[in-house]
């Protein structure tokens, strides 16, 4: 049988009239010519006109070839042999496929769903049906049975949850239920979401009559709260930052309540359409560890209108001090001040910091994974091969690793470079009097920290000593001294950051642990790897809970079970954790349903919608015929092109 990709190109046949019309109407006509006398005019034979006419029509049917080939190219014929005939007993099946995700559960487009499904089983006499609901992945699969089958059992369990959808697993379960019967049906009762639909195709087989129950509705309304954020105010108040988004194409009125503990404040938001807009609440009293809400007032999809959120302290980061076996009084020095800096108490809205120090040689027992910088005071050159591996893998996750000189810097240096982390030399000493920091890079990390060098200690304490730093041509200067000697040094690896300093931060060096500058300056160099919100886990509905691991490596679990399918508030050891509603699923932008069942089945005659439909299935023979259609075409255009030359036209 004949069957055509896109049939409505066969329309572009009416163009061969062009052609056929041209050629009558610039027919040669005899003319009559006027002459005084004919006896000076030498007789002549006349041309074979039979000849010429002959080679007038070949040229014309190459012509009509050449545009039909093309037409029929566009068209995308193909040959498929008609399978055979199912057996008398085999049987007739039909699933309806039931969206379950979060976002039909607005706009009452369920009790849509199960009117147009008792309508649709009406013309199903005789067949056998099965239901399948799906949200992420299949969520419920009632047995084929002799319609209606399992309706009422179904219909009672069909119900919105709170899950983002994704229809291809289900898909390609009905299609698979679908295989051997005489005759399939698969009806996708869906609201068709943007969000959703938007990467399924060709997971249908084009022997599957594929019909698309629409439940949802255009030009609606929503609104919802996407995200809390909350900073403690020097005065002992928080302030709530309350970001809400506007999903309709027209501006809404809505209002916003927050509630922390006891109270509330409610607030009138004019949204523009399409837009986010964040608003400030400030509460003069906020217990930490309180749970809160953020509500708008309800729409056609209630999910969204509500956002749970922890009040109070966040879990400190972790900051992992590495100091060489053998003690020291540099090294216990540089443990005191850098545990003393990252451990202080800031009113900057920062994250507060846990410190750990281990000695290089028991670092194989240290879990990477649970910290976010490490201090290497000295310790580089004791580091073992796995070590550099771990620190390797460590700054390309986030992480930020800060390097200072210890008694070997060379074979600290060769450790790094063998270990692609850093290609600079730490060669002899420079040491005297005159030593001092001469510059910061504006463009740096520190770059508007220390903007304002006269305002800062940073260029006023001594520098006793420091290592001639030959600077990695890969890595930035982010400190230079008076001389323009390089003091520090910055190299991205990966999504971290690796920081070489040419000094250390005991006083045996300089004074820059005894400043005012120390602090700030370590703690701005932490910040990439700890980010402003960190210390609450938040997780949309459906997402998979966080593995997290303590300084050794242990798994922190949940004193209670952890359901991810609903909006809550819980806690993974000492970390708040927030779930939400999916803002995906909040979107108002549909996919029409023509478009995705086009999508669905595009292909299906080529791919067979599957491996257990193509097992179950007689296999369809199909032949191409556009491959062969090209050659005949090119192959017409030639032979157009030698006629046209010979005849000289």
């Amino acid at each position: 049988m004949l069957t055509f990709a896109y049939p409505w190109f066969l329309w572009g046949l009416l163009v061969l009239a062009g052609p056929l019309i041209l050629h009558l109407l610039n027919r040669r006509q005899p003319r009559r010519l006027v002459f005084p006398s004919i006896r000076f005019l030498r007789r002549s034979q006349l041309p074979r006109e039979g000849r010429r006419r002959l080679r007038d029509l070949l040229l014309l049917l190459l012509r009509l070839l050449m545009l039909a080939a093309a037409v029929l190219l566009l068209a995308r014929p193909r040959w498929q042999v008609k399978q055979e005939a199912a057996p008398d007993n085999a049987e007739r099946r039909a699933v309806f496929l039931l969206d379950s995700s979060a976002s039909m559960g607005g706009w009452d487009k369920l009790t849509r769903g199960k009117e147009l499904v008792a309508e649709a089983l009406k013309d199903l006499s005789g067949w056998q049906v099965s239901y399948v609901s799906y949200a992420q992945d299949v969520l419920r699969e009632e047995p084929l049975a002799p319609a209606p089958g399992a309706q009422a059992a179904a219909m009672l369990a069909w119900s919105a949850t709170a899950l983002p959808g994704n229809p291809e697993p289900a898909l390609r379960r009905a299609v698979a239920m679908l295989a051997g019967a005489s005759a399939a049906r698969l009806f996708i009762v869906s609201d068709f979401q943007q969000g959703d639909w938007a990467r399924a195709h060709d997971l249908v087989p084009a022997a599957v009559s594929l019909q698309m129950l629409d439940v949802g509705r255009d030009g609606v309304e929503n609104a919802g709260v996407t995200m809390v954020r909350s900073v403690e105010l020097p005065n002992g108040s928080r302030r709530f930052l309350v970001t809400v988004r506007n999903f309709s194409n027209v501006s809404l009125q809505r209002s916003l309540t927050v509630r922390v503990g006891q109270e509330r404040q409610t607030k009138e938001l004019e949204l523009p359409p399409l837009r986010s807009q964040r608003v400030p609440v400030v509460f003069s009293v906020a217990p930490d560890g309180s749970q809160a809400v953020a509500e708008l007032d309800a729409d056609g999809y209630e999910l969204d209108d509500r956002y749970q959120f922890w009040v109070g302290r966040t879990p400190p980061a972790k900051a992992l001090i590495v100091l060489p076996p053998e003690d020291s009084v540099d090294s216990r020095l540089d443990d005191f001040f850098v545990r003393q800096a990252m451990l202080a108490e800031q009113d900057d809205g920062l994250a507060r910091f846990e410190v750990e120090t281990v000695t290089s040689d028991l670092l194989f027992g240290v879990d990477f994974k649970a910290v976010q910088v490490i201090f290497l005071l000295g310790a580089a050159e004791m580091l073992a091969p796995d070590d550099l591996d771990q620190l390797r893998a460590f700054l390309e996750r986030g992480g930020v690793a800060m390097v200072t000189p210890g008694r070997s810097p060379a074979i600290a240096m060769r450790s790094l470079r063998q270990a692609s982390l850093y290609s600079g030399q730490l060669q002899g000493m420079i040491s005297g009097e005159g030593l001092g920091i001469g510059n910061v890079d504006p463009d740096s990390v520190l770059g508007e920290l220390f903007s304002a060098g006269d305002e800062s200690d940073l260029y006023t304490f001594v520098i006793f000593r420091h290592h001639r730093l030959v600077p990695d041509p890969l890595a930035q200067t982010v400190i230079s001294s008076l001389a323009g000697q390089p003091l520090l040094q910055e190299k991205i690896v990966g999504a971290g950051r690796l920081y070489v300093f040419a000094l250390g931060f005991s006083p045996s060096w300089s004074d820059i642990a005894l400043s005012n500058s120390f602090l700030p300056l370590l703690r701005e160099l932490c910040l990439s790897a700890v980010p402003s919100d960190y210390g609450v886990l938040r997780l949309s509905c459906g997402d998979a809970l966080p593995q997290l691991t303590t300084l050794l490596g242990e798994a922190i679990v949940s004193s209670r079970p952890i359901d991810t399918s609903v909006p809550g508030l819980h806690r993974l050891g000492d970390w708040p954790l927030e779930i939400n509603a999916p803002t995906r699923e909040s979107m108002t932008e549909r996919r029409y349903a023509a478009d995705v069942r086009l999508a669905l089945q595009r292909d299906s005659a080529l791919s067979g919608g599957g491996d257990a439909w193509s097992a179950a299935l007689p296999a369809t023979q199909s032949l191409e015929l556009w491959r062969w259609l090209a050659v005949v075409m090119a192959a017409v255009m030639l032979a157009e092109l030698l006629l046209r030359t010979a005849l000289k036209v």
